[in-house]
C-alpha cells in the first residue's frame, strides 16, 4: 500500500519534483523517436499541449494524456503500471521500459511499439475505420480490438511472448481463424493479424474459433452460440456456462471428438487438450471416463456438455456472497494422465489410474476468479482429493486478491484463503502439498500438512 508523505518532508518533495520538469536544457538533451523532446518529466501525471508534442515520460507510475496533435510519447524508467492515452491526432507510442504499460489508441491513426514487459493495448474506435499499427514487444501482451470498429486496414502484430488478441461484438456472427490469422463478421472480412498465440472471442449471437496446426488457446465469454474447432496441437478452450433459459450447453450429441448441442459445437481434435469452465451452477459433475459434464441447480439437471477428446479439466464454481447455496464440483479422471483442477466451496477430485496432477484452487490472475470483496462469505472451503493408482501430485492453495483501497500503479498482493483438505494419494509414489487450513495428507511426500 502507498504511504503518506509526512508534512515535514512535503516541501522537500515538492522542491525535488521541480527538478524533474522539462527545462530548455533538459528537453534539448533528450529525444524520442528521433525527435527532440518538448516535455521530459518524472511526474506521475503528464498532460500534453494542443499541438504536436514529443514527450519522454520517466515517472514510476506515469499517466500520460497526450491530448490533441500528432504526438510522440516514449515511456521509460522503472516502477509499476504506466499508461498512455493518445487522444485526437496520429500519435506514436514507444515503450522503452520493462514495466507494464497500458496504451489507449482509440482515437486517430496511431503507431505502437511495445517493450520487453507486459503491454495492454486497445485499438480502434466504434464506427470508424481503424488503421493503427500495433507492434507488440517481447512480453506476454494483450491487444483489444474496439467493438464496432472496422479493423481491416489495421496492422496487428504480436511479439516474441505469448500474446492475447481479444475481439468482441455485441451481435452478429464473429469467427476467428488462427490458421489464416484472420477474423470475419457476418462472413465479411473484419481483421488480420500476425504472431498471436491466445484468443478471446465474444459475441451475443454466434462466436466461432478455428485453430491452427499448432497449440491454440481460446476463451469465449459472450452469450451467443459457441463453435470451437481447435484441430491438432495441445489446445485450451475456455467456456462460460450459465444455466437458465439461455444456457450455453442445454444438450449434447457427441460425434467422435466433437460435441454438438443447441448452444455449442466443440471439437478439440488430436493432442492433449484442456477444457476450462466457469459456471454459475451450484453443482458440477465431470467424468472423463464417460466424457460427460453435468450442471445442476437445486437438484435439477440444467445442462450437459460432452468432454470427448479432453484430457485435462478445470472448473470454477461460484463462491461469492451472492451464491445462495454452497457450490460443489466433482471431477473424475480416466486411465490416462490427467490434470484436474477445481475451485468451489467443496471440491472432490478422483484421479483414477495414471500419473495425475490434482489441484484445489485456481490462479486468480489466470482465468475465472472472484474478487476478495465478496468471496467466501458463508463458504467454508473443504476438499477431498484421491489420487488412485499411479504417482500423483496433489496440491491445495486457494488465493485471491483484494483491490480495495489501492491506488493506480500499486502492486496487488495475493491473499491465501483457508481450506480443510483431505489429500489421499492411494497407491504409488505420491506427493501432497496443502495450503492454509487444517489438512490431512496421506502420501509419501507431505508438505504443510497438519495430519
Amino acid at each position: 500500500m502507498s504511504t503518506r508523505t509526512a508534512p515535514a518532508l512535503l516541501a522537500l518533495a515538492c522542491a525535488a519534483s521541480l527538478l524533474t520538469h522539462a527545462t530548455p536544457s533538459t528537453a534539448s538533451a533528450a529525444s524520442c523517436d528521433g525527435r527532440r523532446a518538448t516535455i521530459v518529466t518524472s511526474d506521475e501525471r503528464v498532460t500534453g499541449t494542443a499541438g504536436d508534442d514529443v514527450i519522454v515520460a520517466l515517472g514510476a507510475r506515469a499517466q500520460v494524456e497526450a491530448g490533441a496533435g500528432d504526438d510522440r510519447v516514449c515511456v521509460r524508467g522503472s516502477g509499476g503500471w504506466k499508461s498512455v492515452t493518445g487522444g485526437p491526432g496520429d500519435d506514436r507510442v514507444l515503450v522503452e521500459t520493462r514495466t507494464r504499460v497500458f496504451a489507449d489508441l482509440r482515437l486517430g491513426t496511431d503507431t505502437f511499439r511495445g517493450g520487453p514487459g507486459t503491454d495492454l493495448v486497445i485499438s480502434g474506435w466504434p464506427g470508424a475505420r481503424n488503421a493503427d499499427r500495433v507492434l507488440l514487444g517481447r512480453g506476454a501482451d494483450a491487444l483489444v480490438l474496439a467493438e464496432g470498429a472496422d479493423h481491416r486496414r489495421a496492422v496487428l502484430r504480436g511479439g516474441r511472448g505469448t500474446d492475447l488478441l481479444r475481439v468482441t461484438r455485441r451481435s452478429g456472427s464473429l469467427r476467428l481463424d488462427a490458421g489464416t490469422a484472420s477474423a470475419s463478421l457476418d462472413d465479411e472480412a473484419h481483421a488480420r493479424w500476425d504472431s498471436f498465440e491466445s484468443y478471446a472471442v465474444s459475441s451475443g449471437t454466434h462466436q466461432a474459433f478455428v485453430g491452427s496446426p499448432g497449440d491454440d488457446a481460446v476463451s469465449f465469454d459472450g452469450r451467443g452460440a459457441v463453435e470451437a474447432v481447435t484441430g491438432d496441437g495441445d489446445d485450451v478452450v475456455g467456456l462460460r456456462v450459465d444455466p437458465g433459459p439461455t444456457a450455453l450447453v442445454p444438450g449434447s450429441r457427441p460425434d467422435g471428438d466433437r460435441h454438438r448441442g443447441a448452444g455449442v459445437v466443440l471439437d478439440t481434435g488430436t493432442g492433449r487438450d484442456r477444457l476450462e469452465l466457469g459456471t454459475s451452477a451450484s453443482l458440477v459433475r465431470g467424468d472423463l471416463v464417460t466424457d460427460r459434464i453435468e450442471f445442476s441447480e437445486e437438484g435439477a439437471l440444467v445442462g450437459v456438455l460432452a468432454a470427448t477428446g479432453v484430457e485435462d479439466l478445470t472448473v470454477s464454481a461460484p463462491v461469492d456472497a451472492g451464491a445462495q447455496v454452497r457450490s460443489r464440483v466433482e471431477l473424475v479422471g480416466d486411465d490416462a494422465t490427467n490434470e484436474l483442477k477445481a475451485s468451489a466451496c467443496h471440491v472432490v477430485l478422483l484421479g483414477a489410474e495414471g500419473d495425475d496432477e490434482l489441484g484445489v484452487g485456481l490462479d486468480p490472475r489466470g482465468g475465472f476468479f472472484v474478487s476478495a470483496g465478496g468471496i467466501d462469505r458463508g463458504c467454508r472451503r473443504t476438499s477431498e482429493v484421491y489420487g488412485g493408482p499411479g504417482d500423483d501430485v496433489m496440491t491445495s492453495r486457494v488465493t485471491t486478491f483484494d483491490t480495495r483501497g489501492l491506488e493506480v500503479g500499486e502492486t496487488v498482493k495475493d491473499v491465501e484463503l483457508p481450506v480443510k483438505d483431505l489429500l489421499d494419494g492411494g497407491e504409488g509414489d505420491d506427493s501432497a502439498r496443502a495450503g492454509a487450513g487444517q489438512d490431512t495428507c496421506i502420501a509419501e511426500t507431505r508438505i504443510a500438512c497438519e495430519a
